[in-house]
């Protein structure tokens, strides 16, 4: 059975981009461009991977995050922070609560890697 993933932006040229490679890698994607609808979608799709972008206007990715790991029901549920900010908790204030990071652009094949290394982390 395929892992679930969802992705987060709110640019749908980057989200659909990001479920083109990850679709074709053999996981099951979900897409949301907000971070309410990224909440959303966590409690009806119940994905195994969270990619979820740090500048979204309303509520930002850190706030998700925030949010998700504070549960305790989707606090098991990894999160790739994919960010234009630059790599590291240094960078990105409240970095702990997420798992990896990935700077835009992004590379289709390392994308697909750190999201499998944290699916396979998951199981």
């Amino acid at each position: 059975m395929a892992k679930k993933v969802l992705v987060v932006d709110d640019e749908p040229a980057i989200a659909d981009l990001a479920k083109i490679k990850l679709t074709n890698a053999g996981f099951d994607v979900v897409t949301a461009h907000s971070g309410t609808e990224a909440l959303e979608k966590v409690a009806s799709e119940a994905p195994d991977v969270i990619v979820l972008d740090v500048m979204m206007p309303g509520m930002d990715g850190r706030e998700v995050a925030r949010r998700l790991k504070g549960d305790p029901e989707t606090k098991h549920i990894p999160i790739l922070m994919l960010t234009a900010l630059g790599v590291g908790e240094q960078s990105m204030p409240g970095g702990s609560n997420v798992d990896e990071y990935y700077t835009k652009p992004f590379e289709g094949a390392r994308l697909v890697k750190l999201v499998r290394g944290l699916a396979d982390r998951a199981t």
